[in-house]
């Protein structure tokens, strides 16, 4: 081949890809919901293979009322736990806005003077101008505000509203893809030439495999993180049930977050615990030691997370998608550099996608062949 031809040829894939990537990106929102529809579809399969199965003598149900059947199953359970979290968040915040937070930042003044004074004791004296309290008291009084939960508030309208449109664009799109399992499959071999029609096709198998595992570890890893969470907040912290369980619902999800997911949740939850407890002491004559509480929620998050660290991630994370841990940590820290928290949160999924595709084509070259043949 002369190397103009080789030139030639090198500006057409190299224009190819960036045309690509450019749809890619804008259509984003469209992919994404494409994208979700088939994590759906990817679940809803088991349910209608064991559905399929079932006759009634020599009757069984055609394929659209058991696609029906399955997505009012998965989205009436997602609807279940949201109807049954929500409420109570928004309750715990209309309790948070109508606190006396002069009486909160008194609480927490004691505390706060306490430790400035054991400050100035054990180290070298900082100087007159050293006061924690009102660097604390100041914080306390803006976490509170009527403003930022308004603000809050208003962010959530926003996210609800286009929640609620990307649910409805998802939920007609998954539709398709559970009645027609192939559907997916079909329109991406579709796009490829027919010489390789065949290895994508087993391609799409393999990734169908592997990210059925990982999306059912996922499953797994929140469900026990809220479970252990609910158990230490209910049961060691003594909040009550339901501001137990949206906490540890919350950072459950929270959590499929790599990394920063946990601290995020355990910030959150640590903040709405103790506030929690003071709106609960608020109404009664108790007392609370602020510092022992905030203590024993950090605890509890800390001890639920080594669980997960030591239990649940090496399943997920290493055993559903074949990967070692060390190749992972640095898909996911690439990822978190380009995209912040959601690229970590895809990270995994996506790498699969490429991982799977570049082992079946590419899994003559050397590199590939060392780097991700284990």
């Amino acid at each position: 081949m002369k190397y103009s031809e080789k030139l030639a040829k090198a500006i057409l894939v190299t224009g190819g890809i960036c045309l690509t990537a450019g749809i890619i990106w804008y259509f984003s929102n469209v992919i994404a919901y494409i994208a979700i529809a088939g994590i759906v579809a990817l679940i809803a399969k088991h349910i209608m293979n064991v559905l399929k199965k079932v006759r009634i003598k020599n009757w069984h149900a055609p394929d659209w009322l058991l696609t029906i059947f399955t997505m009012i199953f998965l989205y009436g359970l997602v609807g279940f736990i949201a109807l049954k979290i929500f409420p109570i968040f928004g309750n715990t915040l209309k309790n948070i806005s109508s606190l006396d937070l002069q009486s909160v930042t008194s609480s927490f003044s004691i505390y706060v003077q306490e430790f400035n004074h054991w400050m100035t004791v054990h180290f070298s004296d900082p100087g007159e101008s050293f006061n924690i309290q009102s660097v604390v008291t100041g914080w306390i009084q803006k976490l509170l505000s009527v403003d930022l939960l308004t603000s809050v508030t208003g962010s959530v309208a926003n996210f609800m509203m286009d929640l609620g449109i990307g649910l409805f664009c998802v939920i007609f799109i998954s539709y398709f893809f559970i009645k027609d399992s192939n559907l997916l499959s079909n329109l991406i071999t579709s796009l490829v030439p027919d010489n390789y029609e065949q290895g994508m096709k087993e391609a799409i198998n393999d990734i169908e495999y592997l990210l059925s595992r990982y999306f059912g570890g996922i499953t797994v890893e929140i469900t026990g993180i809220t479970i252990l969470n609910f158990i230490g907040l209910h049961f060691i912290a003594g909040l009550e049930s339901d501001i137990s369980l949206t906490i540890a619902a919350i950072t459950g999800i929270f959590n499929i977050i790599p990394y920063i997911g946990p601290l995020a949740g355990g910030a959150f939850g640590t903040v709405i615990g103790l506030v929690s407890k003071l709106i609960d002491l608020s109404t009664t004559t108790g007392e609370l030691s602020i510092w022992g509480f905030i203590l024993l929620l950090i605890g509890i998050f800390v001890v639920t997370h080594l669980v997960d660290v030591f239990l649940f991630q090496p399943f997920i994370y290493s055993s559903s998608i074949k990967a070692n841990a060390l190749e992972i940590f640095i898909v996911i820290l690439m990822a978190g550099t380009i995209g912040g928290p959601l690229g970590m949160l895809v990270a995994v999924p996506v790498y699969t996608v490429i991982r799977v595709i570049a082992i079946k084509f590419f899994g003559d070259k050397k590199a590939i062949r060392v780097l991700l043949k284990h």
